[in-house]
């Protein structure tokens, strides 16, 4: 449906809380902290950062300011971990180019350690489940799977043993649609008043 906005396949559009000709903030479903935000473009078939276009690189990127600023600024954070899994082997959760921005503070902070939280987010379980789905990755996992077993694997098998090895992911709990749209109200009313007050961040908004 026109309007509609996706974050790989999964429809997000009650999530987004920014949005320009060519990206998209989101708040997210399990995040590691409140605050935890992904930018994502608007493309669909965007899964790596080299296949952003020279225009939709500059709108992605001022888009990454605008809203890493912003969440500093709303969750009081004392820095902020601005972190691009860029493909598979790199820990990508979603096949969908995404960047996710962290409020870090000085009290318990865990240091590079976050990362690991980052590449523990059930990445395996959310891509089998993308490959049961018949998601774009299905094809070169299978290819990957017959070379290394001469084709004698089928990617059900594939997706029935690697579950098996699943430990589940305790530490993050996937919110309501509820609570996600909660707090989409809430940082698109506090992104305005951001920009009211700080009328030079709109340097990062496209005319």
């Amino acid at each position: 449906m026109p309007g509609q906005i996706y974050f790989s396949k999964f429809l997000v559009t009650e999530q987004v809380f920014y949005k320009t000709a060519y990206s998209y903030a989101l708040v997210n479903l399990k995040p590691i902290i409140p605050g935890h935000v992904l930018v994502v473009p608007l493309r669909q078939d965007v899964l790596e950062l080299g296949q952003l276009t020279p225009v939709e690189t500059q709108d992605f990127f001022n888009t990454v300011q605008l809203i890493q600023q912003f969440i500093r600024w709303y969750y009081k954070a004392d820095a902020i971990n601005v972190a691009i899994q860029d493909g598979v082997e790199a820990g990508q959760s979603v096949p969908h180019l995404h960047t996710h921005i962290i409020p870090r503070y000085q009290l318990h902070n865990m240091g590079d350690k976050i990362y690991e939280f980052i590449d523990s987010w059930n990445w395996e379980q959310r891509r089998d489940n993308y490959l049961n789905a018949g998601g774009r990755m299905k094809r070169k996992e299978l290819e990957k799977q017959k070379n290394m077993n001469d084709g004698d694997i089928s990617i059900d098998e594939v997706v029935v043993n690697e579950g098996r090895m699943l430990k589940p992911d305790e530490a993050r709990v996937e919110r309501t649609k509820e609570q996600m749209a909660e707090e989409t109200i809430t940082l698109t009313k506090q992104l305005k008043e951001f920009l009211e007050q700080k009328p030079d961040m709109k340097k990062w908004i496209p005319k």
